[in-house]
């Protein structure tokens, strides 16, 4: 490469040319002779795209395939670099014999590598583009929609681990709504796993798609609960990342989202809201909206309600927290004994979990942060 150019390139150059190129010579020279200028030595702003020689060496090697096999690599490009037979075969049209013949092909003319027992990949990523720019539009929508009930089909008992590329072929398929319902699945489970930038690439992208979408009235229930689990999933994620005021922007968009019936759950987004502010030292306005939530709880339930009290030591464990943090330790006394008294109606590790974490406050704040027994 820096001999083409005729200069050293630097490392951010090199290390673009190898993702695009993955080192293939060809690649290489004719990407760096239509993508890189040797006037001002910059990269086009959309990226590296291969020149029309490369191009139509790729389509060349595809046409010579036959066409069960080439349309097979339309629909395997279509699920992704890598891919399964599973998923295949239940987004395919054809018989099983069928598809191992086709996939033989491909094995047999370098354009797919066999990957463990039944996944494979493109021996090179732009052989994917160029069979996925084969298709047309309305060929790609088509395969797009396959693709995406065959992996909820696949993966039927547990689709989580692959809820963000069944909302991505949704969305390409043209189908918004199964789309938004599962890039809220796919931001919910990036996050239990602090995947923090898939779950904000996935909330976000779900409510982009709401707010173009067309929705009828009897949509509008559906609606509201997609953008208060949306909102409410962004704004754990941006707390987290201490992204503060998005997070409490966020929040308060889910809480005008949520309705006046889910009472636990409003209580809940309002506590989340006090917890964006205490970190900020905004004391005084994080128990006002404890006090808020305390509110809408309202009185203790008759009969037991698990969500209830769930809530109930959400909102005293981060008063607590407030109180700790701006040095009230009479207030904090009095918390900790609801927490106390509440374990006696709705007792779980988490519960417990709050009620020792609030002694410990105290402990330290008595004991100067010295050890005790």
């Amino acid at each position: 490469a820096d001999h083409v150019v005729g200069q050293a390139l630097d490392a951010a150059d090199t290390g673009r040319l190898y993702r695009e190129t993955e080192g293939n010579p060809l690649f290489v020279v004719e990407s760096l002779r239509a993508g890189l200028s040797t006037a001002d030595k910059e990269w086009d702003a959309g990226g590296i795209h291969l020149p029309p020689r490369v191009q139509a060496v790729l389509q060349t090697r595809l046409a010579q395939l036959s066409p069960p096999a080439r349309d097979l690599a339309g629909l395997a490009a279509t699920v992704g670099r890598a891919f399964t037979f599973s998923v295949l075969r239940a987004a395919g049209d054809g018989d099983e014999d069928e598809l191992v013949q086709g996939l033989d092909e491909l094995w047999q003319r370098r354009i797919v590598h066999e990957r463990g027992i039944e996944a494979y990949d493109f021996t090179h990523d732009k052989l994917r583009e160029a069979a996925y720019n084969m298709l047309s539009p309305t060929r790609r929508r088509l395969l797009h929609r396959r693709v995406a009930q065959a992996l909820e089909a696949v993966h039927g008992e547990n689709p989580d681990p692959v809820a963000a590329q069944i909302a991505a072929h949704c969305d390409r398929a043209g189908y918004p709504q199964q789309a938004i319902s599962f890039y809220l699945r796919a931001g919910q489970a990036a996050n239990r796993v602090h995947a923090r930038d898939e779950a904000v690439d996935s909330f976000q992208r779900g409510l982009a798609l709401l707010e173009q979408g067309s929705w009828n009235e009897t949509q509008q229930d559906w609606y509201r609960e997609m953008e208060a689990g949306l909102c409410e999933g962004l704004g754990d994620v941006l707390r987290l990342a201490a992204q503060y005021q998005a997070a409490r922007d966020a929040y308060e968009r889910s809480h005008a989202a949520v309705s006046l019936d889910e009472v636990p759950r409003r209580a809940l987004l309002l506590a989340r809201i006090g917890q964006t502010l205490w970190p900020q030292g905004d004391y005084d306005r994080g128990l006002r909206t404890l006090d808020q939530a305390k509110e809408i709880l309202g009185s203790e339930p008759t009969e037991p309600e698990p969500a209830w009290w769930e809530v109930r030591g959400s909102v005293q464990y981060l008063r607590c927290h407030l109180y700790y943090y701006s040095n009230q330790q009479q207030e904090l006394a009095a918390t900790i004994e609801e927490l106390r008294l509440g374990l006696e109606h709705y007792s779980t590790p988490l519960h417990y979990f709050y009620y020792l974490s609030a002694r410990l406050f105290v402990a330290m704040r008595r004991d100067r942060y010295r050890l005790s027994a």
